[in-house]
């Protein structure tokens, strides 16, 4: 993803834990500077990516949300807040153009007021 990412001219900051996670969402702060989209694995080694996602999208209101997961969603449901997570959603094991149509697809959206 972050190839692709890359590929795309979208500057990306990679976290692999909740300390890496905090440390970029304060440099983004510093900065005045909030991510556009928001990338995370729905299930994470040290906990819940749904949970991470909404605390960075408490941080972050107006970052657009992509959760990513190898299980399907209707399996994901019985995660707690998946349901309410206001994300788009993309299943693993995706391409390459996959990932950047569904990437292209979410910048492209419209805040609605």
């Amino acid at each position: 993803m972050k190839n692709v990412l890359a590929a795309m001219g979208v500057s990306v900051a990679e976290a692999c834990d909740q300390e890496e996670i905090d440390q970029a969402a304060a440099e983004f702060e510093r900065r005045g500077a909030p991510p556009d989209l928001i990338i995370v694995r729905v299930t994470l080694p040290e906990g819940s990516g749904v949970q991470v996602m909404n605390d960075l999208c408490a941080r972050f209101p107006k970052a657009k949300r992509l959760l990513v997961s190898h299980y399907a969603k209707s399996l994901l449901y019985s995660i707690p807040d998946f349901a309410s997570c206001a994300a788009d959603f993309l299943q693993a094991e995706f391409s390459d153009t996959d990932f950047r149509r569904c990437v292209q697809r979410i910048l492209a959206k419209r805040e609605t007021a």
